[in-house]
């Protein structure tokens, strides 16, 4: 049976699915499907133009009707999302080139907290320095020649607070690195090559040969410095403000004008310290979200200009092979990435590096000295990172290539750079974040020499402890230190009570006292039962 439909029926119709169109959030009506296409930049024009031709009417007269009206403001920003979208179509969008807009500093909400603390700061700072060189100076004449006794006492005053106010460099520096100013931006961003991957090991190049650094800006490690240098300055300050207190200075002058001008001189003394605060903040949590928990997970791009090109080519050709292949080797071991791993010891292998004449592995990770009873340099042993985290894989391949397991080495050493400046200041009086991964070295006069058996155990890693004490590794091995409390064996470190087992199978002593007669005067069983009964 045909049914036929007549043209005012086909009309209900339309009005009938008009009224009826499904509304979303605040009752307004659904985009058209020829709009809503547009949201997602997967889908490209070949799918919208295959789409069934079976459009409402009411939706085609309201396309129509929308291209022929001017649109509003609202509209024609909404428009040129859409093309934005359409454009990308997936792609990352382009970086603007002098300035990130505010959308790019919402991503830290520090970033926000330092703006705006360092813009007041800087303002009154500002105001402070005119009022010194317009009006301070001058009153401080006539001041002299009014009252010549009290001259001298309130002119400590007036410098004590142009001091402050002489900050204002520090403060406009340190708020411009949170602004999107490209110029001032704390990173640098590197595009990323996908067909870098066969780079040879000779070229050395640190952008792929590593763990990927986050490299800061000159800019960035000048800022640093510069808050490191506020931090001095008032310090010294805070050592003259007794001068000030004692001599009853601060009533010396008699102008309001000049109290104001005090004042305002401690409130920006403590502003200060709020934008250093935040500028902290900032700094780690840019950090973090780039994937750098320690301060050696970044870099400020300077050692790589110190290789001497005038050397003998002979003699500087292996020892810089050899440097990339243990730097290399030690990145690709903390990843965890066995097969960089293995090409890495055959491209040693294949390069001579293992005869005798430069003894890899075994003479290149020898043992370090302590030297002068304080200082040691770290080998970068990957045989100590991969115990440390357990990688038991690592552990067995480096073994093949003849590591060794028992050798000594400095795990935590102290990274030099002007971050690690900074926060050696900047930690008086801001906590850094929980999750901060920071090496536990916080000095270079406290150094540890370790085995791989010490790593495993201070981590927990009872499966690695396992594999160790399996394949030699002595569980009475004292750790050599430049503090004789830190000269313990592995079973001292131990917190977990199957790892103690191990230990204690495998012929560790729970009654030895490590170098007597110094600091350590208990024994690991003792220690173990101090808390009982409590």
């Amino acid at each position: 049976m045909v049914v036929e439909f007549s043209s005012t029926d086909v009309e209900v119709q339309t009005l009938e699915s008009q009224r009826r169109r499904p509304l979303i959030g605040h009752g307004a009506p659904r985009e058209d499907d020829s709009q809503r296409t547009l949201r997602s930049p997967l889908l490209t024009s070949s799918l919208v133009a295959s789409r069934s031709p079976t459009a409402s009417i009411a939706s085609q007269t309201h396309v129509n009707s929308s291209a022929r009206s001017p649109p509003s403001t609202f509209l024609g920003f909404r428009h040129r999302h859409y093309t934005n979208i359409r454009e990308l179509r997936g792609k990352i969008s382009r970086v603007p080139r002098f300035w990130l807009w505010p959308r790019f500093l919402n991503n830290s909400f520090f970033a926000r907290r330092l703006v705006f603390a360092g813009f007041l700061l800087s303002v009154a700072l500002a105001w402070g320095v005119t009022m010194y060189n317009i009006k301070i100076i001058q009153w401080l004449v006539d001041f002299s020649a009014r009252n010549p006794e009290d001259f001298e006492r309130c002119r400590i005053t007036i410098v004590f607070s142009g001091l402050i106010y002489h900050m204002l460099p520090v403060a406009v520096m340190l708020f411009l690195t949170g602004s999107g100013l490209r110029s001032f931006e704390p990173f640098k961003r590197e595009v990323l090559e996908p067909n870098n991957s066969d780079l040879s090991l000779e070229e050395g190049d640190r952008g792929f040969t590593s763990v990927p650094k986050i490299r800061r800006r000159f800019v960035f490690q000048l800022c640093e410095l510069l808050a490191v240098g506020a931090l001095l300055y008032d310090a010294g300050l805070v050592l003259y403000f007794p001068v000030v207190l004692f001599t009853g200075a601060i009533y010396a002058c008699d102008s309001y004008a000049m109290h104001l001008f005090t004042v305002g001189g401690v409130a920006c003394y403590v502003g200060l310290f709020i934008v250093i605060y935040y500028f902290a903040r900032y700094r780690e949590h840019i950090k973090m979200q780039l994937g750098a928990f320690t301060e050696s997970d970044q870099t400020g791009d300077i050692r790589k200009h110190n290789l001497d090109l005038n050397r003998d080519v002979k003699t500087v050709m292996p020892k810089k092979m050899l440097a990339v292949v243990r730097t290399r080797l030690y990145y690709a071991t903390r990843r965890g990435d066995l097969q960089e791993m293995r090409e890495i010891l055959d491209y040693a292998q294949a390069r001579g590096l293992t005869d005798s004449e430069y003894g890899f592995p075994r003479k290149v990770y020898a043992p370090p000295q302590i030297k002068f009873k304080f200082f040691a340099k770290t080998r970068r042993n990957p045989v100590h990172v991969a115990a440390y985290h357990g990688n038991i894989r690592a552990l067995e391949l480096l073994e093949e290539y003849g590591f060794d397991m028992t050798a000594l080495d400095k795990y935590n050493s102290v990274h030099f750079s002007t971050g690690s400046l900074f926060w050696y200041f900047a930690r008086i009086f801001v906590k850094r974040p929980s999750n901060s991964l920071e090496n536990t070295a916080v000095s270079i006069f406290q150094t540890t020499l370790m085995t791989p058996l010490h790593c495993a155990v201070s981590t927990g890693q009872v499966d690695t402890v396992r594999w160790l004490l399996s394949h030699g590794a002595c569980p009475n091995t004292l750790a050599q230190a430049s503090f004789r409390s830190n000269r313990v064996p592995p079973l001292f470190l131990a917190e977990h009570a199957e790892i103690a087992r191990e230990l204690l199978i495998h012929g560790a002593d729970p009654l030895v006292i490590p170098d007597p007669g110094f600091m350590n005067t208990m024994t690991p069983l003792q220690l173990a039962t101090r808390g009982v009964g409590r």
